[in-house]
């Protein structure tokens, strides 16, 4: 995830990313630089200010990628503040041995931990007259909370709001096998 919310390549090498074609080399050398598409690569000179000429051809691109972003932190934002809205509107307190305040919900279809800066752990209402059942759900989803899982859930959103048009990232995400959780 690092990686990925860089805005740079970290330098390594022994990668073969560093490996330029012998084309390449002929090119840099001819003081001209390389821009390189789909379709292959094409040969720009350089400009008096040390650019390659016609660098700057994707703000369509740029704005279509903004997009998807917008778009998908709104997404992300409005599933997780309407699940926010339904744990704070039907949570009731229980009074139990836990570090985290611990609600009851109905109709909660499994039991999860729920927020950033006060996270709570909310629970369905039909397992909280089972005493070893509530023991091994708070101990599960405390797990969650020591291991910074509610964070990591944040980092993962922000990465699928900039990789959107990445189908593997999503896959990393959902965590093969599985599906993708969109709250946090």
């Amino acid at each position: 995830m690092l990686r990925l919310m860089l805005p740079f390549s970290l330098p390594a090498a022994s990668s073969v990313m560093n490996l330029p074609t012998a084309h390449q080399v002929q090119a840099i050398v001819a003081g001209q630089a390389i821009h390189i598409q789909a379709g292959g690569e094409t040969v720009l000179p350089l400009t008096e200010a040390g650019t390659a000429a016609g660098a700057g051809e994707f703000p369509l691109l740029t704005a279509l990628w903004l997009i998807g972003v917008l778009a998908a932190g709104a997404w992300f934002l409005f599933v997780n503040l309407r699940f926010a809205r339904k744990l704070r509107t039907l949570g009731r307190p229980l009074a139990v041995d836990c570090p985290l305040p611990v609600y009851q919900v109905m109709g909660l279809s499994s039991p999860c931990l729920f927020g950033l800066l006060h996270p709570a752990i909310y629970v369905p209402a039909e397992v909280t007259g089972d005493a070893a059942m509530m023991r091994h759900i708070l101990v599960h989803e405390e797990c969650h909370w020591r291991q910074k899982d509610h964070i990591w859930a944040l980092v993962r959103t922000v990465c699928l709001c900039l990789y959107w048009f990445d189908p593997l990232v999503w896959a990393a995400a959902a965590g093969f096998p599985g599906r993708l959780r969109t709250s946090l």
